[in-house]
């Protein structure tokens, strides 16, 4: 049996182009995947080992309302969701501890792109799911990130994802990366966190896991 690994990521831009590579925001998903040929077939499965806690900041969700659309209310709290790229359908119902929160629609006036599921509560300062237990398989597969990177302020100046990928708008940052990290041949994660961690810190950021 052959195994090759690599990195599946699907972005969006302004224009709503699946199709388009840029970091940021709008990577909707970014997922390392290990192929196994087996008797000549190709079987994708995750890799795995990489851990990952979600903050409830929001801002995967914020703007699967791109991805995700309803295509009929069923009644009840329940829908049939439809995958704007894959065409993938899924039924989904609002979990029954969240249909007050899912009725505050006031989410879309501060992000119009958000999952149509996707609310935030002010008073805890965290982002829910509302039908987060029956959500679309990109859902239940996705990982924001390994490591929060904050610039010297304080302010987050990016994140590195699930395998060794830089998500930043910060120029300073990125080049730091492309010079001293992006080239490293080290196949331990953990030693490679943690001369990630020496390299930024010596330049002035802040690196959370």
């Amino acid at each position: 049996m052959r195994e090759q690994f690599f990195t599946v990521i699907i972005y969006s831009d302004l224009n709503n182009d699946p199709g388009s590579v840029m970091d940021g925001p709008r990577c909707l998903h970014h997922r390392p995947v290990k192929l196994r040929w087996i008797n000549g077939i190709p079987v994708i499965g995750t890799v795995d080992n990489l851990t990952f806690e979600c903050s409830q900041c929001g801002e995967c969700c914020s703007h699967l309302g791109l991805v995700h659309t309803i295509i009929k209310d069923r009644g009840d709290f329940h829908f049939l969701v439809n995958n704007e790229y894959t065409g993938e359908k899924t039924e989904v119902r609002v979990d029954p501890d969240k249909i007050s929160l899912f009725l505050d629609m006031t989410i879309f006036s501060e992000r119009p792109e958000a999952c149509p599921f996707f609310r935030f509560d002010t008073a805890s300062l965290k982002g829910y799911c509302t039908v987060h237990l029956t959500r679309p398989e990109i859902c239940r597969d996705y990982g924001c990130w390994r490591m929060l990177i904050l610039g010297p302020g304080g302010k987050r100046a990016g994140r590195i994802m699930d395998y060794r990928h830089l998500a930043s708008e910060d120029p300073a940052l990125t080049r730091i990366f492309e010079k001293h990290i992006n080239h490293l041949k080290e196949p331990d994660d953990a030693a490679w966190d943690d001369y990630v961690i020496r390299v930024l810190a010596r330049k002035g950021y802040t690196v959370r896991r």
